[in-house]
C-alpha cells in the first residue's frame, strides 16, 4: 500500500538531499530521501525554515497593516489641505472685503451668497433678496441677464450697467466653483462714471478739434521723423488737389517743388534739434499747378526726448505773391514816373537857368548900364539924384547876383564846365558865405568815377541836405566828407544843430516837414544806394549815403 507524502519545505528537502553522499545519480532519482516523520504524524521542519516562515508572516502582518496606516494619514493631509484651504479662502474673501470695488457670488437662484463691503455701501444688505430686486428694484430677472450665460456656458463674461442712480459699471463675471462643487457667479464691478464722462468729454473734445482742423482755412500736416505724412486735412487736399488717401503715407518731398526739397531737409535738422523756424515752400498740385506757401512747423518730441515727427500750419500765399508781384510792378512804375519826373525837373530847371540867365540877367545888366549912363548925365546939383542912382545900381547888382544864383542852383553850368569836385566846393563855398557857418570839407577826386546822372543826382543830393541844415538845423558847424572807395562813393553830412525826433518825423504829415528827406531817399534809391539818416533832438543829425560806382544811367 502506497503512502501518502507530506510536503516538505525545499529547503528541507534540499537540506536532506545534500546530507546524502556516495550514491550515484541514478539512484538519487530513483529513490529519493525521506524525511522521518514525527511521533504524531507531523514532519519536521528544520530551523532554518522557522525563520522564513517568521519573515513572511511578518511580511503579510506588514501587508495587511499598510493600508490601514496609508488611510489614516491620507485623512491627516486630506484634513490639512481642507484646513489650508478654507485658510485661502478666507484670505480670499478677506482681500475681495477690502477691494475699492464690488464683489459678489451670485448663485444660480440670483441670490447672494458673498457681497464685500463695497457692495453693502452701495446696495445695502441684500438679505436673501435676488439680484434684480436689490440692484434694480425688479420682482423678475431682467431682460437678456448676462449672468445666466456664466451658469449656461461657464465662460466669463464682461458688460456696462448702469444703476438707477445713473452711475456707470463695468461688470465681469466669471463662473466660481464652491468649496462643496456648487456652482457661483462671481462678479467684479468697477464705477467708471467719470472715466466714461472724461471719455465722452475727450471724444467731444476730439471732434471739436477735428471740426476745428478740418474747418481752418490754412492747410494742417503732421510727419512723422522722416518726414512721411500721417495726417493732412481738407485744406491740404484742396491746395494740392490730392484725395487723402493718396497723400497719407507718402514722403512730404512728393509733393515739394524740385527747387525746394533741400529746403525741407535743412528743416528737418532744425527741428529735430528743437529750432522751429518758418519757411518757404511751393507744392506742386495733382495738375502740376505750382502752390506758394508758407509753413509754420512745431516739432513733436517723444517722452524719452527723442524727435519723433513735426506737424505745421500751412499758409497758401498765391494771392500774396500776386498782390507783391502786382505791387512790385507798381513800385516800378512808379519809380520809373519818379525817374522821369525828376529828369523833367532837371530839364524844367535848366530851361529856367537859361531864362534867368539869358532873358532876366540880360535884362537886369540893361537896366544897370542905362541906370548907369543917366547917373553919368546928371548935373551937379542933382547930387541927392546922383545918390539915388547910384545906391539904385548897386540893388541891381545884388539882383543880377542873385539871379545868378539861383540860375546855378537850378542848372549848375559848374558841373559841366569844372566838373563834380569843383562844383560840390563852390556850392559848399556859396553856402558857408550865404548861412555864415563854419562848414569843413574833405572832398577825393570822384571826377568821371560816376555817371553823369549819378554826378547829377550826388549834386543835389549835397544840395539838398545843405538847403535843410539852413532852414531848419539852426547850426554853427557842418562837416562835409565825401570819400572815394574801391566800388563805390561814400558821403557823410553832419552838424550840430537841434536835431528833430526820427519817429515821429516818418509818420509826419510830408508837407509839415518838407520832402527834402524823401527825394535824398528817392534819388538814392534810384542809384542803386542806401541812405542811413540819423537825429536826436539836441544833438544834431548825420546823413550817410553811398552811391555804386557802376550806377546805371536813370531810366
Amino acid at each position: 500500500m502506497r503512502k501518502k507524502r507530506t510536503p516538505i519545505d525545499a529547503s528541507a528537502r534540499r537540506g536532506g538531499a545534500g546530507a546524502r553522499s556516495g550514491n550515484s545519480r541514478k539512484m538519487r532519482k530513483a529513490a529519493p530521501a525521506r524525511k522521518p516523520r514525527r511521533p504524531d504524524g507531523v514532519a519536521r521542519i528544520p530551523a532554518s525554515g522557522i525563520a522564513g516562515r517568521r519573515r513572511s508572516e511578518a511580511t503579510v502582518r506588514h501587508i495587511h497593516r499598510e493600508p490601514k496606516q496609508r488611510a489614516v494619514e491620507g485623512t491627516e493631509e486630506l484634513q490639512a489641505a481642507n484646513l489650508a484651504l478654507k485658510a485661502e479662502r478666507e484670505r480670499f474673501l478677506g482681500l475681495l472685503e477690502e477691494l475699492p470695488a464690488i464683489v459678489c457670488l451670485l448663485a444660480p437662484d440670483y441670490t447672494y451668497r458673498f457681497v464685500n463691503r463695497r457692495f453693502l455701501e452701495l446696495f445695502g444688505d441684500p438679505q436673501q433678496h435676488p439680484c434684480f430686486q436689490t440692484k434694480s428694484g425688479r420682482n423678475e430677472p431682467c431682460p437678456h441677464c448676462p449672468v445666466s450665460e456664466v451658469f449656461k456656458e461657464r465662460v466669463p463674461i464682461e458688460w456696462q450697467w448702469t444703476s438707477p442712480a445713473g452711475r456707470i459699471y463695468q461688470l465681469y463675471h466669471c463662473p466660481f466653483m464652491e468649496a462643496d462643487g456648487s456652482l457661483s457667479a462671481l462678479e467684479l464691478g468697477i464705477d467708471i462714471t467719470e472715466r466714461t464722462e472724461m471719455a465722452e468729454r475727450l471724444q467731444k473734445s476730439e471732434e471739436n478739434y477735428r471740426m476745428l482742423v478740418e474747418s481752418m482755412s490754412d492747410g494742417l500736416g503732421v510727419m512723422d521723423e522722416n518726414q512721411v505724412l500721417t495726417y493732412v486735412n481738407d485744406r491740404i487736399c484742396e491746395m494740392l488737389e490730392y484725395p487723402r488717401d493718396e497723400i497719407i503715407g507718402r514722403p512730404a518731398a512728393d509733393f515739394v517743388d524740385e527747387s525746394h526739397r533741400a529746403v525741407l531737409e535743412e528743416q528737418k535738422t532744425l527741428r529735430s534739434q528743437g529750432q522751429d523756424r518758418s519757411y518757404e515752400a511751393v507744392w506742386v498740385g495733382k495738375d502740376g499747378r505750382k502752390v506758394p506757401t508758407i509753413v509754420s512747423p512745431k516739432a513733436i518730441f517723444g517722452s524719452a526726448g527723442r524727435f519723433t515727427g513735426s506737424f505745421g500750419i500751412v499758409t497758401d500765399i498765391t494771392e500774396r505773391k500776386r498782390a507783391e508781384e502786382a505791387l512790385r510792378e507798381s513800385e516800378k512804375q512808379l519809380r520809373s514816373l519818379s525817374a522821369q519826373l525828376l529828369r523833367a525837373q532837371e530839364s524844367q530847371r535848366a530851361s529856367v537857368s537859361r531864362e534867368l540867365h539869358d532873358e532876366l540877367g540880360q535884362g537886369l545888366n540893361t537896366l544897370k548900364l542905362r541906370l548907369a549912363l543917366i547917373c553919368r548925365k546928371l548935373r551937379k546939383d542933382q547930387a541927392p539924384l546922383k545918390e539915388d542912382c547910384e545906391e539904385t545900381l548897386g540893388y541891381i547888382d545884388g539882383i543880377i547876383e542873385e539871379v545868378r544864383r539861383l540860375s546855378r542852383d537850378l542848372s549848375p553850368r559848374a558841373l559841366e564846365d569844372l566838373g563834380l569836385v569843383a562844383a560840390l566846393r563852390r556850392l559848399i563855398h556859396e553856402f558857408a558865405k550865404r548861412t555864415r557857418t563854419k562848414v569843413s570839407s574833405q572832398i577825393d577826386d570822384i571826377n568821371g568815377f560816376l555817371s553823369k546822372d549819378a554826378e547829377i543826382f550826388l549834386y543835389r543830393i549835397v544840395q539838398e541836405a545843405l538847403t535843410n541844415i539852413g532852414k531848419h538845423a539852426g547850426v554853427a558847424r557842418v562837416s562835409i566828407r565825401i570819400e572815394r572807395l574801391d566800388d563805390s562813393v561814400h558821403c557823410v553830412i553832419e552838424d550840430n544843430g537841434k536835431g528833430f525826433d526820427l519817429e515821429p518825423d516818418a509818420a509826419a504829415d510830408s508837407t509839415e516837414k518838407g520832402m527834402g528827406i524823401a527825394i535824398m531817399k528817392e534819388r538814392i534809391r534810384m542809384l542803386g544806394g542806401s541812405l542811413d539818416l540819423w537825429s536826436q533832438p539836441g544833438g544834431g543829425t548825420r546823413i550817410s549815403f553811398l552811391v555804386p560806382a557802376g550806377s546805371p544811367e536813370v531810366p
